[in-house]
């Protein structure tokens, strides 16, 4: 995905993505540009360190989209 001048990923026209995050209101705002530019984006309030909303999460995406051509990981976790 090709990077606009503010940095972020800007979708081809044809891409269809699902984000998830714990924040409803954070996932929307960035889908809002995302779909702006065209993609087929889509979001899930959920907790990757849940198992089970993961799995829902891939269930999801997988019926929405017909198949999951790649997965990106990125969270952070804090420990005291």
């Amino acid at each position: 995905m090709p990077a606009a001048a503010n940095g972020r990923p800007q979708p081809r026209r044809c891409a269809r993505l699902r984000i998830t995050g714990r924040k409803a209101h954070r996932l929307e705002r960035v889908a809002e540009g995302l779909r702006a530019a065209g993609a087929d984006f889509r979001t899930c309030v959920s907790d990757v360190a849940d198992r089970d909303a993961s799995r829902r999460l891939a269930d999801a995406t997988l019926e929405a989209f017909g198949a999951i051509d790649g997965l990106v990981g990125t969270s952070s976790a804090a420990s005291p």
